[in-house]
């Protein structure tokens, strides 16, 4: 990045993270959901947002940022849908991708398909479900304000895959 010139990044504040909420640097590698990791070398992981910023505020030339990618994942699982006496009355698989912190599904992995529904990843909380609580086996839930995604993975491993990664 040439010195003198704006990076294009604007962070914003999840949990004790600050994570890039636009960015006009693709080529620098910096894309929307990365979490700054490090300034001039520093780690800031496990800073507080207070002490990043603080450290953000202070610097002096040069600055150097370090950031890491949002994770990205895509496949088929299963969308249960839970009816108002709680039990789960629709299984349904689509495919699902989890890209720039968001968490979106279609009918199939075309390309060309729309896209039926998501989630925002960032504030978002992620846990597996009991097949007491679905009647299924492989099940986890990502729940983002008042909106929830049951979830069914192909089996024991892809289900803590997925729960891992968007956790």
């Amino acid at each position: 990045h040439d010195a003198g010139q704006p990076l294009g990044v604007v962070l914003e504040r999840s949990g004790e993270w600050a994570i890039v909420k636009q960015s006009k640097s693709p080529k620098l590698g910096i894309s929307v959901g990365s979490a700054l990791s490090s300034i001039n070398g520093e780690s800031c992981v496990l800073l507080s947002h207070k002490r990043t910023i603080d450290k953000l505020k202070n610097w002096k030339p040069p600055l150097n940022l370090g950031f890491r990618r949002p994770p990205k994942k895509s496949g088929f699982l299963v969308k249960l849908t839970c009816r108002k006496d709680g039990t789960y009355n629709n299984l349904k698989k689509f495919y699902f991708c989890l890209d720039d912190g968001r968490l979106v599904y279609k009918d199939d992995d075309q390309p060309s398909r729309k896209v039926r529904g998501g989630l925002p990843m960032k504030g978002s909380a992620v846990s597996l479900v009991s097949p007491s609580e679905t009647g299924v086996l492989c099940c986890f839930r990502v729940v983002c304000g008042v909106t929830s995604l049951d979830l069914q993975g192909e089996s024991q491993e892809d289900m803590m895959d997925w729960a891992a990664t968007l956790y």
